[in-house]
């Protein structure tokens, strides 16, 4: 399996197949938050983000989110999908305060 990988805004980027990753690491190179995405249907599909208490300060969501609209982006993809289980009310308040529906 054959990986690509580059930095954007401070982030490790990650491709495998059509899987892609967006990486946060902290000062000592531990990961610490991360983002997963794909493309299907003409839609960017954001699958998973995690991101450590520890870290949400730093504001990697905005960065995570923004670099999937860039990547959609230059896809010529303009819809974005996000999936969260129906109980996961962070995910659900965090996907809303992002501005998605």
């Amino acid at each position: 399996m054959v990986a690509t990988r580059i930095i954007v805004c401070g982030l490790r980027i990650l491709s495998i197949k059509n899987k892609f990753y967006a990486l946060a690491e902290d000062k000592h190179g531990d990961l610490n938050s991360f983002l997963l995405h794909s493309y299907s249907d003409n839609a960017c599909v954001v699958e998973l983000i995690a991101i450590s208490k520890a870290t949400t300060k730093k504001r990697y969501w905005l960065k995570f989110i923004q670099i999937s609209g860039i990547w959609a982006y230059q896809r010529s993809i303009l819809e974005k999908k996000v999936g969260a289980q129906v109980r996961d009310m962070g995910a659900i308040n965090f996907y809303h305060k992002v501005g998605c529906k």
